[in-house]
């Protein structure tokens, strides 16, 4: 009686799906040959067998370390510590900044009302100055006559 060959499937993408179909189209095809004795192997089976163990070998070599990987993880996890970091120190200084400005717009409002008030304290004396002349003015006019 003849052997059954295992039936090739498409190979997935994934590498660990391929790693595990590989894996049970191996293990079925050495129960075939274990139980063919003398029968030769089929070429397209051997072909099937080193093909897919050929792209499986690839996909692994095109897999990225894992080093790699956390080296990459550890720089990413380092830029988003230091953006923290430095958008922390600028909300501080936002808030800092918030803090001035109302200060300088509380002095500059104090200030205005400061000068307003001389201003009307200046107008009071010009007043005052201005009766004085007049009064004066009113006494020559009057020890005149």
């Amino acid at each position: 009686m003849a052997t059954t060959w295992p039936q090739v499937t498409a190979w997935p993408n994934d590498l660990r799906e391929h790693a595990t179909y590989l894996s049970d189209y191996l293990r079925k095809a050495l129960v075939c040959i274990d139980s063919a004795w003398d029968q030769p192997v089929p070429k397209p089976l051997v072909k099937t067998m080193l093909a897919a163990t050929s792209v499986l070998i690839t996909k692994f070599q095109n897999t990225p370390d894992m080093t790699s990987v956390m080296q990459a993880l550890a720089t990413v996890q380092n830029d988003h510590r230091t953006t923290t970091e430095t958008v922390q120190a600028t909300v501080v200084r936002v808030q800092e900044n918030t803090i001035t400005h109302q200060q300088i717009a509380t002095l500059s409002q104090e200030t205005y009302q400061s000068v307003q008030n001389a201003a009307e304290e200046r107008r009071t004396t010009v007043l005052i100055q201005e009766t004085n002349d007049i009064a004066k003015e009113t006494n020559d006019i009057t020890k005149a006559t």
